[in-house]
């Protein structure tokens, strides 16, 4: 369920044909009911340890008895249930060339302004492989060809593609962990290309990130507190015990409550959901301007995965913060964007308003996407026997 949609359909199908094939049995292990209604002839569902259904696949998705079957099902993303009204404020238009600021950044570049907060144009970036010790070297990679996009401010611009299609290595590029091979990047209307010292601390402070994997992002050898406070020491040279009224009020916002048990809690005595929570805490400490997620929520179950969702949507509403959400689960980004762009190998096939750009895709790998999007048997018998999709 960490693999991209049209990957996971691939794995799917493959098991399927191995099963029959081979007369076996499978016994498949999943927090995601969408992916095992697609397989399964059977479903059992645990929780907290006791197995509370189990019955045959129809069955079990027509009527569903236990509350949490119910909630399994409810949480599972498929494209027409993550089909609600955008609530989202109207955005900035894009920056002209003439008013484009370049050289280093001064003091004028952490105003927000108007138009887009970041944009993109021709960006390329390619990787080299072998040489040295790995063999001869050979034909560079292209991750990116001339890739050109704007995020406006205050939205939620989704950047949706298959494994590989070079969607992270665009985020990286926007944070500054990467630099392009050609093109530019402006932040706030000033060239962002290079940037040093307290020009790029300062670019840090405003553009932050949530990572992909909440089990390696954070520090297993510091607790909450230690990792939430980290870039306030680095930022603003004060000692920890000077943050503790700040961060308390950010956990709890969070939903990381009651705070006083989860300060002195290390990685490893978190769940998922509260690792990742921490990680959005970490990020949102220095209050951002923009919030690149990676993937945040395809480690996660469904059911904490909205809870992720949530949280975004608020910080977007409540707190003015746009955020590039990088995902291969269209339906996440149906449901959390208000425009998206596809790409596929390194180029941008389509972008576009979110609902315009699913329900009426131009693009052969946007429609891939589409229907390789898990959860459509579920879809199905949700509605035959609810009259509607909830």
């Amino acid at each position: 369920t960490a693999l991209d949609m049209t990957v996971q359909s691939q794995i799917l199908k493959k098991l399927v044909a191995i099963q029959q094939e081979k007369k076996i049995s499978i016994l498949l292990i999943s927090h995601d009911i969408g992916v095992v209604s697609e397989i399964c002839h059977d479903i059992a569902v645990m929780y907290q340890g006791d197995m509370v259904e189990y019955g045959t696949r129809d069955e079990l998705l027509a009527s569903p008895c236990h509350d949490f079957t119910k909630k399994l099902m409810a949480a599972c993303l498929t494209i027409k249930k993550s089909n609600l009204p955008s609530d989202s404020r109207k955005a900035g238009g894009g920056a002209s060339p003439g008013s484009v600021k370049t050289g280093a950044f001064d003091d004028g570049f952490l105003d927000e302004g108007k138009g887009a907060i970041a944009a993109f144009s021709h960006v390329s970036k390619s990787y080299g492989s072998g040489g040295f010790f790995l063999g001869p070297a050979r034909k560079r990679i292209a991750a990116l060809k001339d890739v050109s996009l704007e995020i406006r401010r205050g939205e939620i611009f989704g950047l949706v593609g298959a494994s590989g299609s070079g969607k992270t290595t665009l985020g990286r590029i926007l944070l500054k962990l990467e630099q392009p091979d050609a093109g530019t990047l402006l932040f706030n209307n000033q060239d962002a290309g290079y940037l040093k010292r307290a020009s790029l601390k300062a670019f840090r402070r405003k553009v932050q990130m949530i990572s992909q994997d909440p089990y390696q992002s954070l520090n297993p050898y510091f607790n909450v507190y230690d990792i939430v406070s980290e870039p306030l020491i680095i930022h603003e040279k004060k000692n920890r015990k000077a943050f503790f009224k700040q961060i308390c009020t950010l956990l709890e916002h969070l939903g990381l409550c009651p705070v006083m048990e989860y300060l002195h809690r290390y990685p490893h005595q978190l769940s998922g959901g509260q690792r990742q929570k921490v990680a959005i805490a970490r990020a949102m400490v220095l209050n951002p301007q923009l919030m690149v997620a990676d993937e945040p929520t395809s480690m996660l179950d469904s059911s904490v995965s909205m809870q992720i969702f949530n949280i975004l949507l608020s910080l977007k509403k409540n707190e003015g913060v746009t955020f590039l959400f990088i995902t291969h689960n269209i339906a996440a980004a149906h449901l959390l964007c208000d425009r998206i762009a596809v790409i596929h190998n390194g180029e941008i096939v389509e972008t576009g308003e979110c609902r315009e750009v699913i329900n009426r895709p131009r693009a052969a790998h946007t429609k891939e996407l589409i229907d390789s999007q898990p959860g459509l048997i579920l879809e199905r018998t949700m509605i035959n026997s609810q009259g509607g999709v909830p």
